[in-house]
């Protein structure tokens, strides 16, 4: 059963009780909150998958870029792809070396 169709299912069985008098007010405030939350859900799922195009796209953008260098350069290299897939623990940004921002932080917390 999917989520909509259950929705409208626990929706009709709060509306029949409460023709017959039932207070069901707390109950129907805890729908709301929960409708209110698979809205946010849903436009959160947007956002990833958006994030995601976007992030695919910037790979083969990537991609072409290196090949174009390759082909500019007249190299005798063919990258292979997914030849050496990522790590869970690999970063994906190159930080470079802190040793300079180290020796500054540690003068600030000696003064």
């Amino acid at each position: 059963m999917k989520e909509k169709d259950l929705k409208i299912e626990v929706t009709e069985i709060y509306n029949l009780l409460d023709n017959i008098g039932w207070d069901l007010s707390e109950a129907r405030e805890k729908l709301d909150n929960l409708e209110e939350e698979i809205k946010h859900k849903e436009k959160q799922s947007i956002k990833d998958i958006n994030n995601f195009k976007i992030e695919l796209k910037k790979a083969r953008l990537y991609t072409e870029e290196m090949e174009d260098f390759i082909q500019e350069h007249n190299l005798d290299i063919r990258p292979d792809y997914g030849k050496y897939p990522s790590r869970p623990y690999d970063s994906p940004i190159v930080y470079g070396d802190n040793t300079k921002i180290s020796i500054i932080m540690k003068e600030f917390a000696n003064e």
